[in-house]
């Protein structure tokens, strides 16, 4: 039962994949570190950052994805 703050994403990876058929979850654990694989986790929504979008390139895509994180840890207070 450990509560780690993260910044999640569902959606197609637009930038990634062109015509993705189905939703992805991905979650990214803040300051975190270890394997989880294998094991089950919950899910929380607290807040919506921002829609989808397509990226021109995977380093506007990264540098969003840090930004996104900081807005994550402001609204979470962490």
């Amino acid at each position: 039962g450990e509560r780690v703050p993260a910044a999640i994403s569902l959606g197609r990876r637009p930038t990634v994949y062109e015509a993705q058929p189905y939703r992805l979850l991905e979650v990214h654990l803040l300051d975190w570190e270890g394997d989880l694989y294998g094991e089950a986790a919950k899910v929380r929504f607290v807040d919506h950052l921002r829609d989808e979008a397509k990226f021109d390139s995977d380093d506007d895509l990264i540098a969003q994805m840090h930004r996104d994180c900081d807005e994550v840890r402001r609204i979470l207070g962490s």
